[in-house]
């Protein structure tokens, strides 16, 4: 009798800490879409939405995550900015290779050879955008070293990097067809997977350095 009282608060346990988990995303998904209406804010707030998770899985302190958030995004405003800037930028080299590419359709073998390479840069580049808001906010590197930072472990964990992204690819084409996800817990579930493979992949929670607010 009284193992099964035991089984049945363990249950009881387990089923309030993940409802709690999900009342924190969706509070965090709110705040990500407020804090990112004016749009040039979008890559401060998803910095401090990944930092804002990390602190969260170490420390599980619902009480001060508004606060953190809101710390952590007037430190990253600017900086953040700039890496977002720096990131499209590369997104815009990315896609000018396929373009590039294409303008050489009519010679077969150059073609081939370039759209390739094309494809290995685009996925580098996926790879990379995974790991670069969690090193970011966990190293407190700037702007260029973050970049080698995350290009290194894109380079170290590609295959894995790829898995991990068509799974992302999945679960948006889920929103995509049920879009009521989107504003209650979308962006803050992605940006939780993100950080969950970052701090298994690359150890970021235990090796970094915790930038202090």
């Amino acid at each position: 009798m009284e193992s099964q009282l035991g089984a049945n608060g363990v249950k009881a346990e387990k089923a309030n800490r993940f409802f709690e988990w999900v009342m924190n995303l969706a509070l965090l998904n709110f705040v990500w879409i407020m804090f990112s209406l004016p749009l040039v804010t979008v890559f401060a707030s998803s910095a401090s939405l990944i930092q804002t998770i990390q602190m969260y899985r170490n420390e599980r302190n619902r009480e001060s995550l508004l606060p953190y958030f809101w710390k952590s995004f007037v430190k990253q405003l600017l900086p953040a900015t700039c890496l977002g800037i720096v990131m499209l930028f590369l997104l815009m080299v990315v896609a000018s290779n396929f373009l590039f590419a294409h303008s050489f359709a009519a010679n077969k073998w150059v073609y081939t050879a370039l759209f390739a390479w094309s494809l290995f840069l685009s996925a580098l580049y996926v790879s990379t955008l995974l790991f670069v808001l969690p090193v970011w906010v966990s190293c407190g590197l700037g702007v260029i070293k973050t970049l080698k930072q995350s290009l290194v472990y894109s380079l170290r964990k590609l295959p894995q990097a790829l898995l991990m992204s068509v799974g992302i690819s999945f679960i948006v084409l889920l929103l995509y067809f049920v879009p009521i996800l989107i504003p209650i817990i979308g962006f803050s579930f992605l940006a939780f997977l993100i950080v969950l493979f970052a701090d298994k992949t690359i150890g970021s929670t235990e090796q970094s350095v915790h930038i202090d607010l």
